[in-house]
């Protein structure tokens, strides 16, 4: 899944410079083949024809599809597999009274190319497990569900881990997906988790196992 940065700028951007109702002189035939040239190419990420399973790598980068960079070697996500470890990242909520809601297993997406790629080409995901996205300022966090198999559950989160709103994403659309809220966090769960425990507006998040750099 991606990232949609600016795209609000964007929109006002298409709209100054298209204007509500004034025509356009429409291009000539050697400015539409300059602009072809000139415009710049953005790069989609796509699987790769091999599966890099159990291949050497250094990161998620070398890795094919959905799988992830463990420990040196391409595997299948912990969010599917359901391997835990002593370490594994958890993310605990608790209500406005103080009550413990849920604790989630996380996989997290810190690094662009992690963030970018997000719970794309995946099939399934364990129910207590999430993939937590990390962002190291508060800004309007926009997504969208482009290559994504499951439909979700996207909790966005302020820099303290208070809860700003939960927006159901229908899985293989483009349509933006936000809370138009600055956040620091979005966690994604399957679909429908965040009602069953009640995860809400104003609900905290605690991280376990994961460096306090991040941490709320």
């Amino acid at each position: 899944m991606h990232r949609l940065r600016n795209f609000k700028f964007v929109l006002v951007m298409v709209a100054g410079l298209f204007g509500c109702h004034e025509k356009i002189k429409a291009p000539s035939a050697a400015e539409q083949e300059t602009a072809k040239v000139e415009a710049p190419v953005v790069e989609e990420e796509k699987p790769k024809a091999k599966d890099s399973r159990g291949q050497t790598c250094r990161d998620d980068r070398e890795c094919t599809s959905y799988l992830r960079c463990i420990d040196g070697l391409c595997e299948e996500p912990p969010a599917m597999s359901g391997k835990v470890q002593i370490d594994t990242p958890r993310a605990i909520f608790q209500g406005p009274d103080g009550k413990e809601l849920a604790t989630f297993h996380l996989e997290l997406a810190v690094a662009p190319y992690e963030q970018s790629r997000g719970l794309m080409y995946r099939r399934s995901m364990r129910p207590d497990w999430g993939m937590l996205f990390i962002y190291r300022r508060d800004e309007v966090l926009t997504f969208w569900m482009r290559n994504t198999l499951i439909p979700l559950d996207m909790v966005f989160l302020d820099a303290s881990g208070t809860v700003q709103g939960v927006v159901r994403a229908e899985p293989l659309t483009e349509t933006p997906r936000s809370v138009n809220k600055p956040g620091r966090y979005v966690l994604e769960l399957n679909a429908g988790t965040a009602e069953k425990f009640g995860i809400a507006q104003g609900a905290q998040m605690k991280l376990e196992h994961v460096d306090p750099e991040y941490t709320p």
